[in-house]
């Protein structure tokens, strides 16, 4: 070896390249200025020899093996600045390749880049992490970077190298914890996954928590690069809209759909998110919901839970393909809201568990890592990159994507420290108490800084605790979520109505529950309007079919938002949910005063032996009152007599028994008269025919 190259060798970081444990390669490879030149070294473990090609002079250099392993270095004679080179290498193979070095290109990021994300306030920090196409000094290619601050070392991993995780190992910017390398020539469309040496000398292969796109090769989950082109939107009319009308002042009605479910229950030739988007908007429009709402939109493992944050499911088409999905539907005036889970991640091997070698996204203390109920790692919001990577996550679907609400899962097990755990289990927080401080200060922020940045953005809280003040501002110390929904209405109501009804009378007060906590909240009802309701409901099909009726009916007119869950239905079903819909968007009763207690008032909660219910929604003007019968009994009434608040004339505008809904016609037909006779405590009253395991509304005429 040349005496002068010699001399220059740093042979314990040399060594720790060679075995793959060095963070700040920059020092070592590449070309730095010396007084006695310019030396170049890299590690190419692949080659029998390689030479540097100067490509202004087309002068070749051979570079010496300082090492068996395959490290390489050359001494350049002196110059005013540093060539612009390639390395020629020939393989073991014989094959002979050009190949730029990517450590003589200037790292992208600097220290006080990521600051912001230190602090935990870097919410575009996703256009910085993760992987992303750049040209540096006229040359394309992918700079990627990962935070890993436990690692002893990190590489980039993929098609371009072999898989060879010796080849790119990435470079450490100062306290950050980030690793970042410039990879030239590595575009669109490579898979890549990082490689990390962690603790003990093993080796960890992970995706990128911030990839935009996941694939399956062999059996592997990898990331895939993809470009960042700007997508041009067509729904500044659905924006303006979304800003200018609060969600307060109308009705509101979600259809919960899976896109998967979607494609195998309809068609079996729509395979991506346009085609799906175009179906689902005319079934929207036609049916009468104002918004979707998305479920795990985002990739996931076989049992749903979330693997990659920031990845739409490709299975459906691209990132640009999801935009057009949302784009579609906004331009037919349908809002979209998506499932957002902040509270637990997938346990798969690749994933964010354990990401660094260390517990790095989740809690080191066991007793705060696993979900309660699942026992799937949960997120250490307390970590102030952890809590960024989700406030940057949430509003990365928001800003980017044109998103017009989430949904927050399992928000009790957030919540609550103790949520599905024994005593021993887990830790009390600093004043003795099992609520979890740190997510409640996660969950605030969140709501602020969205509402901050984002207008008539709608924020839901799927919760079945006894949380006070979930939907309550956050002026007020609430949570500041719009909406909260009655997971506890909902299991309450299908237990009364899976009964039969010869034994409801017993479990009457789960139909009047609710009442008694309905304006504690902003909530939002939900049942599943398909066909597996109908199926649950005790009987023979015309019972069934009358009893899925009436449970619609009463969701429907029950003081909330509504949202149906979608799957297969019949005919019958999608005639009735869509005529019952129409009556919700077209009745002012049902919506001008739905966060007031004066939008509602009782007429008869007490019949718990006949199983009927009669309550009044009142509206503004109350001549828009309606009066709200619903017989959850197998019994039929000729005269049922019922009191009024204002007497005169009255007509029957809704009757789920009605031929038209397949039942047996018991309506009632012209002018209903009221009479001067006391009933249900009023001066006036008024008899009706009341059918079977029905729904009856009345409107009060001219």
């Amino acid at each position: 070896m040349n005496k002068k190259l010699y001399e220059q060798m740093d042979w314990p970081r040399i060594e720790a390249i060679v075995y793959s444990e060095e963070c700040m390669p920059y020092d070592v490879l590449g070309p730095h200025v010396i007084k006695q030149g310019i030396i170049i070294q890299t590690f190419i473990p692949y080659a029998t020899k390689v030479a540097l090609k100067d490509l202004k002079d087309k002068k070749k250099y051979s570079m010496e093996l300082v090492d068996d392993a395959g490290f390489y270095s050359v001494l350049l004679p002196r110059k005013r600045k540093i060539p612009d080179y390639v390395f020629v290498i020939e393989t073991d193979n014989g094959e002979i390749i050009e190949q730029r070095d990517p450590y003589s290109f200037q790292l992208p990021f600097s220290e006080e880049d990521f600051e912001e994300f230190g602090a935990g306030t870097d919410y575009n920090v996703y256009q910085k992490l993760g992987a992303h196409l750049l040209e540096i000094e006229g040359i394309k290619g992918t700079v990627f970077t990962v935070w890993a601050p436990n690692a002893i070392r990190v590489s980039v991993i993929g098609e371009f190298n072999q898989w060879d995780g010796r080849i790119h190992q990435m470079h450490r910017i100062g306290n950050t914890g980030v690793f970042e390398l410039f990879l030239p020539d590595v575009n669109e469309k490579s898979c890549y996954k990082f490689e990390i040496k962690k603790t003990g000398n093993y080796i960890i292969n992970k995706i990128d928590p911030y990839g935009f796109k996941l694939k399956n090769i062999c059996y592997d989950i990898v990331s895939v690069i993809v470009s960042s082109d700007n997508f041009v939107w067509e729904d500044d009319k659905w924006i303006c809209s979304r800003i200018k009308n609060s969600v307060y002042e109308k009705p509101m009605s979600i259809l919960e759909i899976q896109l998967e479910d979607w494609i195998s229950s309809n068609r079996s030739d729509v395979i991506n998110y346009k085609n799906l988007a175009l179906e689902i908007a005319d079934y929207a429009k036609e049916m009468g919901y104002t918004h979707i709402l998305c479920s795990t939109i985002m990739e996931t493992d076989q049992g749903n839970n979330v693997i990659s944050y920031y990845a739409p499911k490709s299975k459906l088409g691209t990132s640009n393909n999801l935009k057009e999905f949302v784009n579609i539907l906004h331009q037919n005036e349908i809002g979209v809201i998506l499932d957002w889970i902040p509270s637990y991640f997938s346990d798969e091997y690749y994933g964010l568990g354990e990401f660094d070698g260390s517990c790095l996204y989740e809690d080191n203390d066991l007793r705060k890592r696993k979900h309660g109920e699942n026992g799937k790692p949960m997120f250490h919001y307390a970590r102030s990159q952890v809590q960024n990577f989700l406030m940057a996550n949430a509003l990365y679907w928001i800003e980017e994507f044109h998103i017009d609400g989430l949904r927050l899962c399992s928000l009790a097990s957030m919540l609550y420290l103790d949520y599905y755990k024994r005593a021993g289990q887990w830790v009390p927080n600093i004043y003795g108490g099992n609520e979890d401080l740190e997510a409640v200060a996660f969950i605030k922020l969140l709501n602020k800084t969205i509402k901050k940045r984002t207008d008539g953005v709608v924020m839901l809280a799927e919760d079945d605790s006894l949380w006070p003040g979930v939907t309550e501002s956050l002026e007020n110390d609430g949570l500041g979520f719009d909406f909260k929904q009655n997971m506890g209405w909902t299991n309450d109501f299908l237990e009364y109505m899976f009964c039969d009804p010869f034994y409801r009378s017993n479990m009457y007060e789960k139909l009047t529950l609710s009442m008694l906590y309905a304006y504690c909240e902003k909530y939002l009802l939900c049942l599943p309007g398909n066909k597996s309701l109908l199926d649950s409901m005790p009987g023979d099909s015309e019972r069934k079919l009358a009893n899925f009726k009436v449970s619609i009916g009463y969701m429907m007119m029950h003081p909330g938002r509504k949202m149906l869950k979608k799957g297969e239905e019949t005919l019958q079903i999608k005639k009735y949910l869509k005529e019952i819909m129409k009556l919700y968007h077209s009745e002012p009763a049902l919506s001008q005063l739905e966060d007031l207690t004066d939008g509602f008032e009782w007429i008869n909660n007490i019949s718990s032996k006949t199983n009927i219910i009669v309550f009044l929604r009142k509206s503004k003007d109350e001549k828009d009152n309606l009066i709200v019968i619903c017989n959850f009994s197998s019994s039929v009434y000729s005269k049922y007599k019922i009191g009024i608040p204002i007497e005169g004339n009255y007509k029957e505008i809704f009757n789920s028994d009605a031929e038209t809904f397949d039942g047996i016609d018991i309506v009632n037909r012209g002018i209903i008269k009221s009479a001067p006779e006391e009933c249900d405590g009023r001066e006036n009253s008024i008899c009706i025919k009341l059918p079977p395991i029905a729904m009856l509304i009345l409107k009060r005429t001219n």
